[in-house]
Parts: structure tokens; sequence; C-alpha cells
């Protein structure tokens, strides 16, 4: 079973290389749509697809953010064109800071630490 993610970008060149690497730890792809990014973040996607690594990138100047039909659009293009089962959507920022500062304990470590609710 295959995994691809799509996730779309714009002026990500903090995190962005994290965030490729990271993902392609667990998918089997990856496809990213960089909005019009003004920074290194068209450079940093070059570098990474120059290194052989399974990523797929685009690029969409329009103007409107309509990053839902875009996305989507985008998921579809990978399950038809690759050997993907299965599409996993995220987004550069969001899955590397949490509204409390960066993401530093994994997932499982967090649990002892969330408040329960109450029932």
């Amino acid at each position: 079973m295959k995994l691809w993610g799509v996730a779309m970008a714009r002026n990500e060149a903090d995190v962005i290389e994290a965030f490729i690497r990271h993902n392609l730890t667990v998918l089997d792809g990856l496809a990213i749509v960089d909005h019009g990014s003004t920074d290194a973040t068209p450079a940093i996607l070059a570098a990474l697809s120059a290194e052989g690594l399974p990523l797929q990138t685009e690029v969409n100047t329009a103007l409107e953010f309509r990053q839902s039909e875009i996305v989507t659009q985008l998921a579809r293009r990978i399950l038809a064109t690759t050997d993907a089962d299965f599409i996993s959507c995220s987004t550069p920022t969001n899955s590397s800071r949490s509204p409390r500062g960066p993401v530093s304990k994994p997932a499982r470590s967090l649990s002892s630490t969330t408040p329960s609710l109450p029932t």
C-alpha cells in the first residue's frame, strides 16, 4: 500500500525542508504546490527534487487563494498518475508548529500531559 502526501506552501523557506524530509520518513511520495513564494522556497524545492527525493512540485501564481480546490486537484492527479493508494493532506506551517510553539515531543508522550475532558 502506498501513501502520498499533498500540500500547498507559500513563503515557507524556514520550515519547508524539515517538513519534506520529516514527511518522507513515513510517506512514499510528496507533492507540493508553491503558491507564488517570493522567498527561498522555490530554490529549496528545486534542490530537494534534484536530490532525487520522491517529490513532485508545481507552481500556482494565481492571486486568489483557492487552497481547497488546488489541493483537491493535486490529490486527484497524484492518485491518477502514481501508484498512490491513499493521500494525506497537510501544510508546512501547521505541521511544524503548535499554538504553544514548536512541536518537540512525540505524540505518544503528549498523552500524559494532555488534560482530560470532563465526563
